[in-house]
């Protein structure tokens, strides 16, 4: 059986899937529940919310504008370019809320690991996606 590697534009649709799926689904119910005692959910809600928000709509462009990306050139260069920074960006940030969440005690452990887990596989796919740019869509190989 032989199998393609996974192109860096699906890696990055599932983990941005995946992101925003796991962040509203799991991470701001547990984030309205935290009993920390100086915890701002008010404050953190909103912003999570904003993340997935990005994640989704960084999605929908990669599944709208995929057709345009199937040629190396400039629009695809900067189109991917900028998507990975954005990507990369976005992982620091889950990267910041997993960290921001270090001390509320043992009810919000799974919490940071599974933002952290989120920031790296965000950041593990900008690398990819910005590897792409240069694969030729349908060369040797593929």
């Amino acid at each position: 059986m032989n199998r393609r590697p996974l192109d860096g534009a699906t890696l990055t649709l599932w983990v941005l899937v995946a992101t925003s799926t796991l962040t509203l689904g799991y991470v701001v119910p547990q984030v309205l529940a935290d009993p920390f005692e100086g915890a701002t959910p008010q404050k953190a809600v909103p912003a999570l919310q904003a993340m997935a928000l990005f994640d989704v709509s960084m999605a929908v462009g990669l599944v709208l504008f995929k057709h345009r990306w199937s040629q190396p050139g400039a629009l695809r260069f900067s189109a991917l370019g900028l998507l990975s920074v954005a990507l990369l960006i976005q992982g620091l940030a889950y990267a910041d809320a997993s960290m921001a969440y270090l001390g509320h005690g043992p009810e919000m452990e799974l919490v940071v690991w599974v933002l952290g887990a989120m920031a790296l596989a965000l950041i593990l796919a900008a690398t990819r996606l910005a590897r792409s740019i240069w694969e030729v869509p349908g060369g040797p190989g593929r």
